[in-house]
């Protein structure tokens, strides 16, 4: 039986949010005007974390620096990391099912809430590894208080949806693995006979940079856009900081067609081609 709640209203004010397990972290949050009186759960994204659910290949959700991990690739397994947060004024007891979690709609995992979580107190899960995944992209979803066992102010709340992309170029260590598909690499030579493969390093799910000589030094920017809702394609884009001469070569691991883009030795030169690859 659902216990009735009474509400009143209350003027704003600042409230400190607290780990259950570690107050170290405390995260100032503004309570506002009308707020009330009960326990309400809700998915929660602590500060340090990329996404209230985060995917990475690492568990991540005992530390206070939880991101998700960029170009998962169809051989990871991943670990998903989420967190419910007592946005209410009133502790909540523990729950057996505090949440539960599906992948693209089927049920994954449920999390249970062992000891009381006071008000402005959140709770982090982790999770055993899942997959390997097939390609594309994935949906995951937290369902909390998915039995509707707990009488909370707003039952409105309680429900977060995000997608992922698994892509299918591996972790290559000569190349960029952008988009989830897209393998970039880079071969230089310079006017003294000189020649080798660019260095990548990836800064994030779609743009990354190659250095020649030096790690200090970069030499290349490259990104790969979905530009498929505008045009029907996707885009490369790449920015010259070196004169040397270089290709760069861009893989799609799904189709296997490809675009090189060759600067000769002397050239400083950039270039957009938003027709690269056509979908999907």
């Amino acid at each position: 039986m659902r216990i009735a709640v009474c509400l009143f209203a209350i003027a704003a004010f600042s409230v400190t949010f607290l780990h259950a397990q570690d107050p170290s972290a405390p995260e100032t949050r503004i309570v506002p005007k009308g707020a009330s009186t009960g326990v309400n759960l809700v998915p929660y994204k602590p500060s340090g974390w990329s996404d209230k659910i985060v995917v990475s290949t690492s568990d991540c959700s005992s530390s206070q620096t939880c991101i998700d991990t960029p170009n998962i690739q169809t051989t990871d397994s991943v670990y998903i990391s989420k967190a419910i947060d007592n946005a209410g004024t009133t502790a909540c007891a523990p729950v057996t099912r505090a949440y539960n979690m599906y992948l693209d709609g089927a049920f994954l995992s449920y999390g249970s809430l062992t000891t009381t979580l006071a008000p402005h107190y959140y709770n982090t899960w982790g999770s055993s590894p899942t997959g390997p995944l097939s390609a594309g992209t994935h949906t995951l979803t937290i369902q909390v208080d998915p039995d509707n066992v707990v009488a909370e102010t707003d039952e409105t709340d309680n429900s977060y949806t995000r997608s992922f992309v698994v892509g299918t170029c591996g972790q290559p260590s000569v190349g960029l693995c952008l988009g989830g598909r897209f393998l970039v690499t880079v071969g230089w030579s310079t006017t003294d006979g000189r020649s080798g493969q660019g260095t990548p390093v990836t800064l994030t799910s779609d743009t990354g940079y190659f250095w020649f000589f030096n790690s200090a030094n970069v030499e290349l920017v490259v990104k790969v856009l979905d530009g498929t809702a505008l045009n029907g394609h996707f885009w490369v884009f790449y920015g010259a900081l070196s004169n040397v001469a270089y290709s760069i070569t861009v893989l799609d691991t799904r189709t296997q067609l490809s675009r090189v883009y060759i600067n000769p030795n002397g050239q400083m030169a950039s270039n957009a081609d938003t027709s690269a690859f056509a979908a999907p």
